[in-house]
């Protein structure tokens, strides 16, 4: 079995509670900076753990793959539906046909289609930015240079296409990809630098807190400078605040994160959440829909007792 890297799971931790704090009714300004950086977190740490060696051939990945992130896409809808219907009985309260949310799981976009469960609309998306970088990595066979030279390709077709705004409403976010991707092969070059310099692994072992609090500072000015940043709906405003933002901000919870992990109880929480970031990615709005719904007939019930 594959031995797992505590402190990218403690990473996979930190981006889905963003994710999930993400989804809570706060303020515009919180929002912003969160989106900046949380989804980015997770398409960089998807190119750490990434390899193209352990598969045989492409038909073996794309199985793998199928099976990993393409079927929990399908079982999280179904599971939604059925919780769904059975609490609020969504197709006989409201316009949405069966129909309607079928469609709304081939497209796997949510602006396009309802899409039952929102959140999961990364998952396909997701697929397909592991299926380019696959192809990618293979045919220019692992070449460092070449690698970085097609993820800053990536970066500028990305762009082009958020300037034009074009095609936003395509299946799986597919306009989302380009720029995904290409973080995706900088988190997997990192990677191979990790791995190969001892440096490297020495520095990151111990940062320093204060370059952490400095780049907060900076990822919150990026952040906020820049315009709503929407990774599903292919929007970046200015590219060069967009990955300093990602930058800055990512460092800095690696940073914190490190200092965090010192102490035992939040290294095995934060590692237990990071193990189970795709039951909470698929499960976490239905447990704040039961939530709010719960606050909903309390309070109702305590008006009627007063009244």
């Amino acid at each position: 079995m594959k031995r797992r890297i505590e402190w990218i799971d403690c990473l996979k931790a930190i981006a889905i509670i963003f994710v999930v704090i993400g989804h809570f009714p706060i303020s515009y300004l919180f929002k912003k900076y969160i989106y900046s950086f949380h989804l980015p977190m997770f398409f960089i740490l998807s190119g750490l753990t990434f390899s193209v060696y352990k598969f045989n051939d492409f038909k073996s990945f794309v199985l793998h793959k199928f099976k990993g992130i393409l079927l929990p896409y399908i079982f999280l809808n179904i599971s939604y539906f059925v919780f769904f219907s059975l609490f609020f009985k969504v197709l006989e309260n409201n316009d949405i046909g069966l129909l309607e949310i079928i469609n709304g799981i081939i497209y796997g976009n949510n602006d396009q289609y309802f899409l039952l469960n929102g959140p999961t609309w990364f998952l396909p998306t997701l697929f397909l930015i592991e299926l380019l970088g696959y192809v990618v990595i293979k045919y220019f066979n692992d070449d460092e240079k070449q690698l970085m030279l097609v993820a800053f390709g990536l970066l500028i077709y990305g762009y082009i296409e958020n300037v034009a705004k074009k095609n936003f409403f395509m299946p799986w976010h597919v306009n989302s990809v380009p720029v995904a991707c290409a973080l995706f092969l900088m988190g997997y070059l990192f990677m191979k630098k990790y791995k190969s310099s001892e440096i490297l692994r020495e520095r990151m072992k111990s940062p320093n807190l204060g370059y952490g609090i400095i780049f907060l500072l900076i990822g919150l000015y990026f952040s906020m400078k820049n315009g709503r940043v929407s990774f599903g709906g292919n929007h970046y405003h200015s590219m060069i605040y967009t990955l300093s933002a990602i930058i800055f901000n990512c460092s800095t919870y690696y940073i914190f994160m490190k200092k965090i992990i010192s102490i035992k109880f939040f290294s095995r929480l934060l590692c237990y959440i990071g193990k189970n970031t795709l039951f909470i990615l698929g499960f976490h709005k239905a447990v704040l829909i039961l939530i709010n719904y719960s606050f909903t007939v309390a309070s109702v019930v305590t008006a009627s007792f007063l009244a």
